[in-house]
């Protein structure tokens, strides 16, 4: 992923504090370094992104995840 459009690179991107709000579990997954899960506006879940996302620890969070759609690559276009 490249952050070209505020002129850093990814490795200075990386060392910049942000909140980034997404629906987006792949997007969220490449760029958090800790993940917080809400629910009806409450947080229900939070901690290392590695951790929340390879094991949730709350029935939302591991439903939430369940949902993601996996891209089959067959080698064709």
């Amino acid at each position: 992923m490249s952050f070209d459009l505020v002129g850093l690179s990814d490795e200075e991107w990386r060392r910049v504090p942000y909140i980034l709000i997404s629906h987006s579990v792949p997007v969220v997954a490449q760029m958090a370094t800790r993940i917080a899960v809400m629910r009806a506006g409450q947080f229900v879940e939070f901690g290392p992104a590695n951790l929340v996302l390879e094991h949730p620890e709350g029935a939302y969070a591991t439903e939430l995840l369940a949902a993601v759609p996996e891209i089959q690559r067959t080698g064709q276009l």
